[in-house]
């Protein structure tokens, strides 16, 4: 019996230690297998990177070699273009060309030369329309002012008043049966009428046949010196004619003979946006 129970111990550590054994196996190969799938994920992740690099330095070198052909292509292009240009220059291409857009500038100006010409208009037309023009700068005694000639620019301020005052609308004075008074801006913007807005005036004291206006709170004040309040006539006047009329580019010019005299003087008056003002007159 003693024997049976000794074997029977001994089984059982046999058993123990041949599970101790599988278990310490199973471990070492649970072990072994993840370092071997830890050093596979190594190896494959190295080895899909390297493939990586290979073909980014072959996409690299690919897209080089086009652009290093594409800038060959260019230069060639460039060159060829030169070698023809070079090529008509000799032939005389571009000389004609010139040739060609001289004759084309001379048949334009041509035409427009012959529009112009159809639209020049007799003397009669301007003097009937626009005689006017001149009559605005007649005051007293003009024709001693102007003798030598006069232009916008060497107007006299006083000069300027007298034209100013000429041209002015009835509406833009007050009468009261013994003084006349004048607003200011009515006589610059009555002068303006005559020779440019860009016009000035400097406002002063100044005289219009027998009205001595004096300048004062930016008004004119004259009185009136008749007995009967009505204003004087004229104190120096003076007929002229106009012998002709033509108009160049946008001056429209009359020839004036005064009565009495022999020289023609030649009154210019300027276009501006359809408005005619007055420019010079010269002998």
């Amino acid at each position: 019996m003693a024997n049976k129970k000794e074997d029977i111990t001994k089984d059982k550590d046999v058993k123990k230690i041949l599970n101790e054994i599988d278990n310490q196996i199973n471990n070492k190969k649970e072990e072994m297998l993840k370092e071997f799938t830890e050093k596979m994920d190594e190896q494959i992740e190295i080895a899909v990177q390297k493939k990586v690099e290979q073909i980014e330095k072959k996409i690299v070198k690919a897209k080089n070699g086009k652009i290093f052909r594409r800038d060959i292509f260019i230069i060639i292009l460039f060159v060829v273009a030169l070698y023809l240009a070079y090529c008509l220059y000799e032939i005389g291409y571009f000389n004609k060309n010139l040739e060609n857009n001289d004759n084309n500038s001379i048949s334009q100006n041509d035409i427009i030369n012959a529009d112009v010409k159809e639209e020049i208009l007799p003397a009669s037309y301007y003097i009937e329309k626009y005689s006017y023009l001149v009559d605005n700068v007649q005051i007293p005694n003009f024709i001693q002012i102007f003798q030598n000639g006069i232009t916008k620019d060497t107007i006299t301020n006083n000069l300027k008043l007298q034209i100013a005052y000429k041209n002015l609308d009835e509406t833009d004075k007050e009468d009261n049966g013994t003084v006349i008074s004048i607003a200011s801006e009515k006589i610059l913007t009555s002068y303006q009428n005559i020779c440019g807005d860009d016009e000035i005036i400097e406002f002063t004291n100044f005289e219009y046949e027998n009205l001595k206006f004096l300048y004062f709170n930016d008004t004119f004040i004259a009185g009136k010196e008749n007995a009967d309040n009505t204003l004087t006539a004229p104190t120096s006047t003076t007929n002229y004619q106009l012998v002709n009329a033509y108009k160049q580019d946008n001056i429209l010019t009359f020839d004036v003979k005064f009565e009495g005299q022999e020289t023609i003087y030649k009154y210019s008056f300027k276009e501006v946006a359809g408005i005619y003002y007055f420019d010079k007159i010269v002998k």
